[in-house]
């Protein structure tokens, strides 16, 4: 028998009859009002102790009493408070209002879902999408997410989703967004498992335009990547205008070949850190279908200059999210960790060459750039001089959300440096930077130095000290400098041109 006092609080009890007993039970008022209520439990005969949506136990319970992860490690609450029993229910997606992410009446708990929560996204009419427009900063942070098949999410150009543990894509359909100058984001902390479908802004053809992209998903196949983007991806073009314009760079013979109607059936899935050259009709999204890479990632690099070759590899940023480009962005950055730490780049070419557009050529990003961050999927050249291969890395830890372009439309300029301009009556030939930094020598300083991508390009300047024939579009050395350093100045015009 049942011989002192039992305090049940928050509790849904069958029958709770003391009778037989000497002792008494003190019930809070949600106990005694509930008594006899069926929790609703999803499948008691398949002991799924679950809670089906609407039952009296979502959002009834206290912080006071249930611990703070359920029996699956989902964090209380995922509503507005949380759930009796071992399960916490998820708070999922139904659109009762519109498609606005930010709309507490479009989830099944009345509640926006925040950093810790797991919601879930149903296949209903109205499906979210991620956005600023609606006067949120259009940044989702979140613990996990589920998609359930036929459901859908979208995340627009300006907007982000950042899980720390899993994605979960049940067949249903993710988009992410772009723009010429806007990038879509996801970040994943945990396993991800189903496809997303990257748009991402692809330049159009022509004369000194194109782009340099990589894949920022797994597992896609460049012959069906065509067949889906057949329009607007570019066509024709070559002795049988069948050539689609998708290309790689082989640097061992400095050459680039597209893809044709006779070769892209055999072509494989896109190697993720690899870059390709693409082209538009005239600029527009071309949609990259595939997994999502969460682990770190390499990309052969190799110097094949000795045999005819060249130093220059295209690589891309295989992740769908903004990557440290330089010290200034992040210490843990793609630069500072292949250039110094691993010493995988090229010491005088030390850099990210990033493809302009314009008709100039290469905008080279190093660290006396700003702060440089390569968006997703984003293409760009990197110098090696290990005649035998090695690899640079994508580390998982230079992933960010941060970004706001690619390398086509800009240029970052700081505050302690000199640019020489050289001209041919109005015309501007070249350029070539100096840069003043505490810190650094009057020779070559890895990842500040970089040589100009052309190697007979028509103005550079030379390392005042210890030179080893390098031909430098940023002449990187101490505050010094700037009162007693003499810099040779290459200058490459035809006898008896004027500039």
């Amino acid at each position: 028998g049942l011989y002192s006092v039992i305090n049940m609080n928050y509790s849904l009890i069958e029958d709770y009859s003391t009778t037989n007993t000497s002792g008494s039970v003190n019930a809070d008022s949600y106990t005694s009002t509930n008594e006899g209520t069926n929790p609703s439990f999803t499948d008691v005969s398949s002991d799924d102790y679950s809670l089906q949506s609407g039952s009296v136990a979502i959002d009834a319970g206290s912080s006071n009493y249930a611990p703070a992860d359920d029996i699956n490690d989902l964090s209380r609450p995922q509503g507005q408070s949380d759930d009796l029993g071992a399960y916490e229910h998820r708070n999922t997606w139904d659109g009762s209002t519109d498609t606005d992410w930010s709309t507490s009446a479009n989830w099944s708990e009345n509640i926006v879902p925040v950093a810790g929560r797991s919601p879930v996204i149903a296949d209903v009419t109205n499906q979210p999408v991620i956005s600023s427009d609606d006067g949120s900063s259009g940044n989702v942070s979140l613990k996990d997410i589920t998609i359930n098949s036929g459901a859908e999410l979208t995340i627009n150009k300006e907007s982000s989703l950042t899980l720390t543990g899993d994605y979960t894509n049940n067949s249903g359909t993710v988009t992410l967004n772009s723009d010429a100058n806007e990038f879509a984001t996801i970040k994943v902390g945990g396993s991800a498992s189903g496809n997303i479908t990257y748009n991402r802004w692809v330049n159009a053809v022509g004369t000194n335009e194109w782009d340099l992209i990589g894949s920022p998903v797994e597992g896609l196949s460049i012959s069906s990547f065509a067949s889906t983007n057949d329009s607007p991806l570019a066509t024709g073009g070559g002795s049988g205008g069948n050539q689609y314009a998708i290309g790689y760079y082989d640097n061992s013979a400095d050459e680039w070949t597209n893809y044709t109607t006779a070769t892209i059936g055999g072509a494989g899935n896109f190697d993720i850190g690899k870059g390709y050259q693409m082209g538009t009709d005239s600029g527009a999204t071309l949609a990259f279908t595939g997994t999502i890479a969460t682990s770190n990632q390499t990309q052969a690099v190799q110097d094949h200059s000795a045999s005819g070759g060249r130093i220059w590899n295209l690589v891309a940023n295989p992740f769908p999210t903004y990557l440290y480009a330089n010290s200034n962005a992040n210490s843990n950055n793609f630069i500072t960790y292949n250039a110094i730490t691993n010493n995988n780049l090229h010491d005088s070419y030390a850099a990210i060459y990033g493809w302009d557009a314009d008709g100039s050529g290469y905008t080279i990003y190093n660290n006396t750039s700003g702060a440089t961050y390569i968006a997703p999927g984003q293409g760009f050249m990197v110098a090696s001089d290990d005649s035998g291969g090695t690899t640079v890395a994508f580390r998982e830890n230079m992933r960010t959300l941060s970004g706001s372009d690619d390398f086509i439309n800009g240029d970052i300029m700081e505050n302690i440096e000199v640019v020489i301009k050289l001209f041919n009556g109005v015309n501007e030939l070249e350029s070539t930077k100096l840069y003043f930094g505490d810190g650094l020598s009057n020779g070559l300083d890895v990842g500040y130095d970089a040589g100009n991508f052309y190697p007979e390009a028509p103005i550079m300047t030379r390392l005042s000290v210890d030179d080893e024939g390098h031909g430098m579009a940023i002449n990187a050395m101490g505050l010094d400098a700037m009162e007693n350093a003499v810099i040779p100045l290459v200058i490459n015009q035809s006898a008896g041109q004027e500039f």
